[in-house]
């Protein structure tokens, strides 16, 4: 369950939703470990990876302004099930992303939301919230909960989408839109171009 260094062997023949966040309560990891608790037991091999910066580590918060998730997954009895791995590194990342089947984010606010775009760019299916930038960032093309809050919600579109994978891939022409219109060059080319 906590802490797992990177470990890629171990998760890598194996089913898992990968979810990139801080341990921020706004990012409302607590909503998504509760709703991936009640998904069907027919999908109980099926993983949920938690990759972002733990509490401790984060600068200038408060601890009782995060979620205790690595307590919530051992409420619920997620141990085996639940992977919290803490800061990564990009290339540690990278591998999550290529080996995911599902991307979560469940976030109640954001600036921008880089998480579901890399998600998108790497042709996962993405399931997030209609919270602020969210929409935008992800061109209207990822499934959105209506209510970032309903576990029943988010365990019903986690249950629909494992199911029907295929259903919610995006297709080649998306991914390829959003590689180029967030590709690091162009976006400097916008910043130069606007000063």
């Amino acid at each position: 369950m906590v802490d797992h260094t990177f470990q890629g062997n171990e998760l890598v023949d194996q089913c898992f939703i990968l979810a990139v966040a801080n341990h921020y309560q706004h990012k409302n990891l607590a909503t998504l470990v509760k709703a991936f608790a009640k998904i069907p037991a027919f999908f109980n091999q099926v993983k949920l990876v938690l990759v972002g910066q733990l509490p401790e580590s984060l600068v200038g918060m408060r601890r009782d302004r995060c979620d205790d998730i690595r307590q919530l997954v051992k409420d619920l009895g997620l141990e085996s099930r639940v992977y919290i791995t803490g800061y990564i590194s990009d290339r540690e990342l990278a591998w999550y992303y290529h080996h995911a089947y599902l991307f979560a984010f469940p976030s109640l606010f954001e600036g921008f939301g880089m998480p579901p775009v890399e998600a998108m760019g790497m042709g996962l299916p993405v399931l997030t919230t209609r919270c602020t930038a969210i929409p935008e960032v992800t061109m209207q093309r990822a499934v959105y909960v209506e209510n970032p809050l309903d576990v029943d919600e988010w365990r019903d579109l986690l249950t629909d989408m494992l199911n029907h994978r295929d259903q919610y891939l995006p297709d080649q022409l998306l991914i390829q839109t959003i590689r180029q219109t967030y590709d690091p060059v162009a976006i400097a080319r916008q910043y130069l171009e606007l000063f």
